[in-house]
């Protein structure tokens, strides 16, 4: 279960349309003692306006509901109607996918909410490392070698097999030929966590953008959808 936890606001008049920036430098704030609570149903109050100041948007990311992708920007709707816009940086970062997982049964099973390319995109870091984790253990690849899942999982025509197992066998400090399903959870993690900085994450911007209320991020986000639906 998760803890709740509170954030600030700030109070202001008339909800302003546009966009909001967000710091990953940014500091709790408490304005005339007022908080909102932030759980599981993630409501905001709709007579207010928060600014990065106030709020770490990509905390919130768990709760968002469904991901859409229009050119190279990664658009989380909440489950309020807000949206948290993910542009710059790595794939990995802009889906929460750090493994670069394919989209399909597998990551839709794992709590996967769209896809951005054909990648999956996930609420989350830890929900994308997880199913990366449950991948690895799963009977495609439990029975392989760490070297044979390598390739299995970066093939030769769209990646450097060799350099990739060099730097994962200097990460790890493993053998290449140990089975997948001889490791311990500790050296499992450190293949996972291998497979994460290889495959990259570089973090870009993060914005927020009010849903209810918000006429022109309700446009947006029905064009992206529709954008998605006659590309599929």
């Amino acid at each position: 279960m998760k803890a709740k936890f509170t954030l600030p606001y700030v109070i202001s008049g008339i909800m302003t349309l546009g966009m909001f920036t967000h710091s990953d430098n940014t500091a709790a704030k408490t304005h005339d003692d007022k908080h909102y609570t932030v759980d599981s149903t993630y409501t905001l109050p709709r007579d207010t306006t928060a600014t990065d100041i106030d709020i770490d948007w990509d905390a919130l990311l768990p709760h968002a509901v469904e991901a859409l992708e229009y050119k190279k920007e990664v658009l989380y709707v909440m489950n309020t109607g807000d949206t948290i816009r993910r542009h710059g940086g790595t794939r990995a970062w802009r889906n929460n996918n750090p493994g670069c997982l394919v989209y399909g049964d597998f990551t839709r099973e794992r709590g996967a909410i769209g896809k951005g390319g054909r990648f999956a995109v996930f609420p989350d870091y830890e929900t994308g490392r997880n199913a990366l984790a449950d991948l690895l253990r799963s009977d495609k690849y439990r029975n392989l070698s760490i070297e044979r899942a390598i390739i299995k999982y970066a093939p030769p025509h769209e990646n450097n097999v060799a350099v990739y197992k060099k730097r994962l066998r200097k990460m790890t400090g493993l053998a290449l030929g140990t089975k997948i399903r001889d490791l311990d959870s500790l050296a499992l993690n450190k293949v996972a966590d291998a497979i994460c900085v290889i495959e990259g994450w570089v973090e870009g911007k993060t914005e927020r953008r009010p849903g209810n209320g918000d006429m022109m991020a309700a446009a947006k986000t029905k064009l992206m959808r529709d954008s998605m639906q006659n590309t599929l």
